[in-house]
């Protein structure tokens, strides 16, 4: 079982949580308030955290967290040493376990001056180190996450090392990853190795349909999804078909035209894919609810998410 959330890069977020009850209840909710309020992405500042916030605050506050992840993701390219970062790690880690904070915390893996194992194996244990104020073990992850880490698994090292991390350093914590970008059904290679250079940032994370459960497999419970991933795996709309395209009218239940934050996605990508992997008129188990009748997915991306989550 793990819990998702989307991310978008702008000031509209979604929140999108798929949580497992101890009764084996599960529970889809949106928010858009606590993300618009709490959220940092590709715009995030690099400016110090507000001095006049209280620490109460401060902790209370997921921007917090975000804040501390992102500048130590940028910071770690300075030039700094690997000991001069893991000073700075724990003398962290110690300040926020003293405040006794209410908050789940998650420490980041990342990698310094080329360091994949004892870099991010230090980030590990100082994370399961340390706890918050419940006693809940602290959480860690990357936000690197793509078909790359299936691609190089027992070969190399995936992302920041996360593969073998989750399994060594597992505490019933969070271990949370976040795709490296936007998914590519049609990518199954990520441009070949030995770079793999599909797989980046600016270029795509591969077919979800293989990394995510790979993912799952080795430890992963909490996924942070693209909203473009969410909407094309369960809204039987992102794409209004009109010919070859996706129109901005109607057609059949569709009456709102197609989903435009694509974030990366040529309006191409969004017909294909919505063709190839999206919610089905035909052909789907359980059926889809799909109204536009020459809509011709194969519902995987949902299948596929529902069944990382165990929910059926």
């Amino acid at each position: 079982m793990i819990f998702v959330r989307t991310r978008v890069y702008n000031t509209a977020r979604i929140t999108i949580g798929c949580v497992a009850l101890v009764s084996a209840i599960f529970s889809f909710s949106l928010s858009l308030a606590a993300q618009v309020a709490s959220g940092l992405d590709s715009t995030e500042s690099t400016t110090a955290f507000p001095s006049d916030a209280t620490t109460d605050q401060i902790f209370a506050d997921s921007t917090y967290q975000r804040w501390r992840m992102n500048n130590h993701n940028r910071a770690a390219l300075s030039g700094y040493t690997t000991g001069t970062w893991k000073t700075y790690i724990t003398e962290m880690t110690d300040f926020e376990r003293a405040q006794r904070s209410a908050s789940p915390v998650l420490q980041p893996l990342n990698v310094v001056n080329g360091d994949y194992a004892n870099y991010p194996d230090y980030q590990a244990q100082d994370a399961v180190a340390h706890a918050n104020g419940y006693g809940f073990v602290d959480g860690f992850g990357s936000q690197g996450l793509s078909l790359k880490d299936y691609l190089v698994f027992g070969t190399s090292q995936c992302a920041s090392d996360w593969c073998a991390m989750f399994s060594t350093y597992n505490r019933a914590n969070s271990l949370e990853l976040q795709q490296i970008a936007n998914s590519d059904p049609t990518d199954t290679t990520c441009g070949g190795g030995p770079t793999y250079p599909n797989c980046t940032p600016t270029g795509d994370a591969g077919d979800l349909t293989t990394w995510l459960p790979f993912a799952a497999q080795h430890g992963m419970n909490v996924l942070e999804l693209y909203t473009v991933d969410a909407e094309l795996a369960y809204d039987p709309c992102f794409c209004v078909l009109s010919g070859t395209n996706c129109g901005t009218g109607s057609n059949a239940g569709c009456t709102h035209g197609s989903f435009t934050a694509l974030n990366g996605w040529t309006a191409t990508q969004q017909h294909d894919f919505f063709q190839s992997v999206g919610l089905g008129y035909t052909g789907c188990s359980p059926a889809s609810g799909q109204t536009q009748t020459t809509a011709g997915g194969t519902c995987s991306y949902r299948d596929t998410i529902n069944q990382q989550h165990e929910y059926q």
